[in-house]
């Protein structure tokens, strides 16, 4: 079966590599990002001869001679901008020993061309040379490799984390042997290392389209995905069987639509594999074990009636009491045994410390013992995280109990990239060192989480947007349904438009729901294709009144209004409907 990553199209020539579908591997995701020098001329016409006389190869390359280089660099024409970074960094190492007359480009050649396997070039990630293409063979995901292969000298890995350590310590090599103006290579040169164990630990995944490509991705706290793009639902479960093979057992599969999500453990790691049919990817994310005990239904004893408490925020604001708007998403659900389900907690303002403790005590039906079931931060923005930040730092906020956490904060690069970091690592601090005992989850799409009478169906997070541009902060939203006494709440977060369309292309008709939070308060988001989906009676509108009355025409909320027969503005008053609620007219 051809391996998605290591097969490319040469232009005039297909180049097909034969694996056994036993082979198993893996990789990671991040780094910085150079300009991508252009190509700066053909190569040298007087290369050295590294044969000997008697026709037979040398056993040593002359990679620089009297100063001049003898090596092209050559990165893959599709890589992505941290690939370019990688090869960059390469090439200013030759540049700083031998100016500038060092040529740099990627591996395209025309359909009239054929690729030159003899050229002297040196090729930093997976190029459409047979010499990468071999290399690659004897890789696991977090594996990198740097060797000698007839007249190329080949660093290759799965992730950009490993192309970099490879890259750096090739750079050593040739910075620490470069004397009197030359630097040569024995052909048995060879340096391979590993950058993540967790990648290591599953097998590789065979996609038999010619297209397929392999993307690893560091999704921050542990957690990488392995991104399989023009796969089948064939290939999805062969890699499942394969994941039985290697000691993987199976906790959970479900079927939503035409997406399949899959739960595998062993001894340390924990996969979450996923198929969409709408993208024809697999997703397989591995991270270290953590307690799956909220994913299992349990006894309890029913002291209340189940509720959604919406807490107004207008005019909150320490700069400004008076304002109309909202400053962020505060929901609490009461669950039939008395706990609590948290969803955000409003903005970074100290008077939330009093509005996050008042209505967590409204919402219990014992004010006096608060215990939260579950504590979701849809994403890290300041006006949903903010408000948690403030009450878990103060007194009060240290004595309550916290059972769960659960949200999925990207990295600080995809933070940088985005140019918007919100709060996220001040959150991660909180949990981590606030509440100890509490479980962290870094919620997946598929996940179902089990609390008294409720269930909590995880429909979106950012890495099922990836590998495209998170293009801003709010594509990292959460979207997940509340569902208790057969009644749904459709929480949106802040999600962007991009997860309003994907969130279509995944379910479709599947997201219809009684009550449906409005995304990113009523601004631009929600589309009217997701409302028509969601089809809810009743919207709570997380907004301000001003927000409310600005944004109620536009395109992107104005659906919701139409479908709806009545609808709740936060403004700065407390909305509390009991589970099941009976709608009543606008």
């Amino acid at each position: 079966m051809l391996d998605s990553l290591l097969r490319k199209l040469s232009v005039s020539v297909l180049l097909v590599l034969i694996i056994a579908a036993s082979l198993m591997l893996q990789g990671c995701d991040k780094n910085p990002k150079p300009d991508d020098p252009k190509d700066s001329g053909t190569p040298q016409e007087s290369l050295n001869d590294t044969t000997a006389d008697n026709n037979e190869p040398s056993s040593s390359i002359d990679i620089i001679s009297d100063g001049k280089m003898n090596y092209k660099i050559v990165r893959p024409e599709d890589a992505s901008k941290e690939q370019v970074a990688c090869a960059t960094l390469v090439y200013n190492a030759f540049t700083d020993i031998v100016g500038n007359d060092v040529v740099f480009s990627d591996d395209y050649v025309g359909w009239d061309e054929a690729v030159d396997q003899e050229a002297y070039e040196i090729l930093v990630g997976v190029t459409n040379r047979d010499a990468s293409i071999s290399a690659m063979e004897s890789l696991k995901y977090g594996d990198w490799l740097i060797k000698v292969d007839g007249n190329k000298i080949v660093i290759v890995a799965f992730s950009t984390d490993a192309l970099n350590a490879a890259c750096s310590a090739f750079i050593y090599d040739i910075t620490e042997n470069t004397a009197n103006g030359s630097l040569s290579f024995d052909r048995s040169y060879s340096k391979t290392g590993c950058e993540s164990d967790i990648v290591n630990s599953v097998p590789r995944y065979a996609a038999g389209n010619e297209k397929s490509q392999t993307s690893i991705i560091d999704l921050a706290d542990e957690n990488y995905m392995i991104h399989i793009s023009n796969t089948t639902l064939e290939e999805y479960n062969t890699y499942l069987k394969a994941l039985a093979n290697d000691g993987f057992t199976q906790y959970q599969s479900r079927t939503v639509t035409d997406n399949v999500f899959s739960i595998y453990t062993n001894s340390k790691y924990t996969v979450s594999a996923q198929f969409t049919k709408s993208d024809k990817a697999s997703r397989i994310i591995v991270e270290p074990n953590f307690s799956m005990d909220l994913f299992e239904k349990k006894e309890y004893t029913k002291v209340c009636e189940p509720a959604v408490t919406m807490v107004g925020l207008e005019r909150y604001g320490d700069a400004d009491a008076t304002s109309l708007n909202q400053i962020g998403l505060f929901l609490v659900f009461t669950l039939e045994d008395g706990r609590l389900v948290v969803v955000d907690g409003g903005g970074y303002y100290q008077k939330c410390v009093s509005i996050v403790r008042d209505a967590l005590r409204g919402a219990a039906p014992d004010p006096n013992k608060i215990v939260v079931a579950a504590w979701f931060f849809t994403h890290a923005h300041g006006d949903h995280t903010g408000g948690f930040n403030k009450f878990a730092e103060s007194e009060y906020g240290r004595t309550i109990k916290v059972e769960n956490f659960i949200f999925n904060f990207t990295t600080d690069y995809n933070y940088t990239a985005i140019g918007d970091t919100g709060r996220a690592n001040q959150t991660r601090n909180n949990v981590a060192n606030i509440y100890p005992n509490a479980n962290i989850i870094k919620a997946h799409v598929g996940q179902v989480y089990k609390f008294a009478d409720a269930e909590i169906e995880m429909l979106c997070t950012y890495d099922t947007i990836l590998p495209f541009d998170l293009n801003t902060h709010n594509t990292t939203s959460l979207v997940f349904r509340y569902t208790t006494n057969g009644q749904s709440v459709m929480v949106l977060g802040d999600s962007y438009t991009t997860t309003s369309n994907r969130i279509v292309s995944l379910y479709g008709d599947y997201l219809k729901s009684d009550i449906v939070n409005i995304s990113h308060h009523g601004y631009v988001g929600g589309t009217a294709s997701l409302y028509n989906r969601i089809n809810a009676p009743t919207v709570l509108w997380t907004s301000g009144k001003n927000a409310y009355n600005t944004n109620k025409e536009r395109s992107y909320s104005s659906k919701a209004i139409a479908l709806a027969t009545d609808i709740y503005v936060a403004a700065d008053v407390t909305t509390r409907l009991q589970l099941p609620h009976t709608p009543v007219d606008k």
